[in-house]
């Protein structure tokens, strides 16, 4: 059996399958999890604060939940003073109770 000769085209093989795999990643990163499993109240994605220094909209948040650094949570609403814990001991075992006493 002759030898293989090879052209330099052919060495530009293994880069373009790495360039395959890895636009494959990045459509999957994209379009799936970015749009499907992220919903308006977790936090901001990395597409989504580099399309916000372009002005882009690239994920589920809207542009002002971006500019302001995250969307608005029911913690932000409520600004309430940290409470008091006690602790009571029955029967050998710990436990603590909240509230304000």
């Amino acid at each position: 059996m002759p030898r293989q000769v090879l052209e330099l085209v052919d060495y530009f093989a293994p880069f373009a399958a790495l360039l395959m795999f890895a636009f494959a990643i990045l459509f999957f990163a994209f379009f799936l999890v970015n749009f499907y499993y992220i919903s308006d109240r977790d936090s901001l994605t990395v597409f989504e604060k580099f399309g916000a220094q372009f002005d882009i909209c690239l994920g589920p948040h809207s542009m002002s939940d971006i500019y302001r650094g995250g969307p608005k949570s029911q913690f932000d609403l409520q600004k309430v003073e940290p409470e008091e814990t006690v602790v009571v001991q029955r029967a050998g075992r710990s436990s603590e109770m909240r509230g304000k006493f």
